[in-house]
């Protein structure tokens, strides 16, 4: 009886980090050199099958762009904002825009635009001003459409400048590296910003084809350390590749016959933002090592009794002998 219940626990919470599960990438295979996340940390799909009005949106579009086109749209859009209530003060006749200073059409259309680029944005010097109904509705739209637009790109700019963005350095490669007496999957990771990480956690799951079933499987690795509470230096990753690790036995032939993947997670609380933040990234079997370790980074000291911690290194590895 007793050696049942011990039979069960170990099937059922022991071994419990071998439970399948896709992630959201189905079980379907592909070719070996598709790889599911990139290394911005972005997933490498992109959906197709749909009309442009249903993938359209405006404020993804212009939250991820760069910021070379980012500001080139506004810029562009503005001086075409411009133009058109230009022509539409022509149309209407510069007559009727007081304190216009032309002589020729060329001069009294360039007027205009700066009349209108002043209405725009509120600024309003005064030297030129609307006459009639219809000169000062079209200002009152063109001034309230400012407003609104301007309110926008704000926003935008904000948006940009306090997101997220792609800042944890990733190793390389991912190396099977000795470690007590058996092997373990090591990948380094680390910090090269100046903020503050702390909770940091750190999951990772690895993405197969499976030898018997010719399936996509996923297994979530289990780990040396799952978390630690600063991230100020770097830290490397540990999976040992013990007899409940599906990595057990494996060559580096498997690994790149079984179209290995793997896909490390972390999260940590960022001070400076007040929230948490992900980053994302994926080795493939071409991208893996055997019988490698990680070289010590250095770390130094300077006068003032700081701590310097030299990240060029974080690539750096040298050959091991595995203990098998």
């Amino acid at each position: 009886m007793m050696n049942d219940i011990i039979k069960y626990i170990r099937e059922n919470y022991t071994n419990k980090n071998k439970v399948e599960t896709d992630p959201g990438f189905g079980l379907n295979t592909y070719d070996s050199n598709i790889r599911f996340i990139n290394e911005n940390g972005k997933s490498n799909i992109r959906r197709v099958g749909v009309s442009i009005w249903e993938r359209m949106d405006v404020f993804y579009t212009l939250l991820n762009m760069n910021w070379f086109t980012f500001l080139l749209v506004i810029i562009t859009g503005y001086i075409l904002v411009n133009f058109l209530f230009v022509l539409i003060y022509v149309l209407i006749g510069v007559e009727h825009l007081a304190g216009i200073q032309a002589n020729t059409a060329s001069e009294s259309f360039w007027e205009a635009f700066y009349f209108s680029a002043q209405t725009l944005t509120t600024v309003g010097y005064g030297r030129i001003s609307p006459l009639g109904q219809m000169t000062s509705a079209v200002a009152a739209l063109e001034s309230l459409l400012g407003l609104l637009g301007f309110a926008v790109f704000t926003g935008l700019i904000y948006g940009r400048f306090t997101r997220p963005v792609f800042t944890l350095k990733y190793s390389t490669n991912a190396l099977i590296a000795p470690y007590r007496g058996i092997t373990a999957l090591m990948v380094r990771v680390a910090n090269p910003k100046m903020n503050e990480l702390l909770e940091t956690e750190a999951i990772v799951m690895i993405t197969y084809i499976h030898p018997e079933t010719q399936k996509r499987t996923y297994v979530q690795l289990e780990l040396e350390r799952n978390n630690i509470m600063f991230f100020s230096m770097s830290w490397t990753i540990v999976h040992p590749i013990s007899e409940n690790s599906p990595l057990v036995g494996w060559t580096m032939e498997d690994i790149q016959t079984n179209q290995v993947e793997v896909f490390v997670t972390i999260k940590a609380y960022d001070e400076t933002r007040s929230q948490h933040i992900y980053w994302r990234n994926s080795y493939k079997a071409t991208e893996f090592v055997m019988g490698a370790k990680f070289k010590p980074m250095n770390i130094t000291f300077n006068d003032k009794g700081e701590i310097l911690y030299d990240l060029r290194q974080l690539n750096e590895y040298e050959k091991a002998e595995l203990p098998y």
